[in-house]
């Protein structure tokens, strides 16, 4: 898996070497990554 994170109360926790790899990022890739998580969102959204 890409990205590790856990979901603990309606909140999002990200562990220390996903948000050090993130850090990493240029602004572009940044979002294009943002990009993605808000398309992959709304896919989720529409699956019944």
């Amino acid at each position: 898996m890409l990205f590790k994170t856990k979901v603990c109360r309606n909140k999002l926790h990200i562990y220390p070497e996903v948000e050090a790899r993130v850090a990493k990022q240029s602004p572009a890739e940044l979002k294009e990554l943002g990009f993605l998580v808000l398309q992959t969102s709304l896919q989720l959204m529409c699956v019944k």
